[in-house]
């Protein structure tokens, strides 16, 4: 199993709940009739005053797609790729914009509960760094004091012409009890020793608060 994270920005002129809410109700139902999907999970931005609680990541819609390897998502996203699919994009997306990842899921620890919401912190590489160097980097760090559990998104490179340009090698994703939680995370010492103990093998990241909506 293989998984598409799609990230793109909003369409200019539209603001995030109305954004939020198109994606979940209009959207999410047709990206459902792509050949081949396993999975479709949407990760929503939690919104203080409209706006998301950690500076804006360069994208809005954060989607997590499963098809069973790459080439049913070459095959979902070829010629089979539905036609109101692509007209809705284009009404709610800067699809030009995108940067698609196409990752392979590590549960590093602890239970998933959808009630819970996640920090997501989206990871480039170092120019020298291997995705296997990364990920052991990654494993290396503890799970956050007051998480409840941590999974990793690992690029697939072998995979990665299915999706074009990718924006990240990795996602590190650490699950709270709610967004205070993860607030206050990203700004504790804990967080900071956690940073610099990747700081050779990481060059950039974006964060994202997110609640997971279940479309499929």
């Amino acid at each position: 199993m293989i998984t598409r994270i799609s990230m793109v920005p909003r369409r200019i002129g539209l603001g995030s709940e109305e954004f939020q809410k198109h994606w979940h109700d209009v959207h999410g139902p047709l990206v459902c009739r792509l050949k081949g999907l396993r999975r479709s999970w949407q990760n929503h931005a939690l919104l203080r005053d409209g706006e998301p609680l950690l500076p804006w990541t360069g994208f809005d819609a954060c989607a997590e797609l499963d098809f069973d390897d790459a080439a049913a998502l070459q095959t979902a996203f070829g010629e089979h790729y539905p036609a109101e699919l692509k007209a809705d994009s284009n009404h709610l997306l800067d699809t030009s914009n995108a940067a698609p990842m196409v990752v392979q899921r590590v549960h590093v620890a602890g239970e998933i509960d959808l009630k819970r919401v996640r920090l997501m912190t989206f990871m480039r590489r170092a120019p020298d760094c291997t995705i296997a160097q990364l990920e052991a980097a990654l494993r290396a760090i503890p799970v956050a004091s007051v998480a409840h559990a941590r999974q990793l998104y690992l690029s697939v490179e072998s995979a990665a012409a299915t999706a074009g340009r990718s924006g990240f090698d990795a996602i590190d994703v650490q699950w709270f009890d709610g967004p205070h939680d993860a607030e206050h995370y990203v700004t504790s010492t804990e967080a900071r020793e956690h940073r610099h103990a990747i700081g050779r093998v990481v060059q950039g990241v974006e964060r994202l608060i997110a609640q997971v909506r279940v479309i499929m």
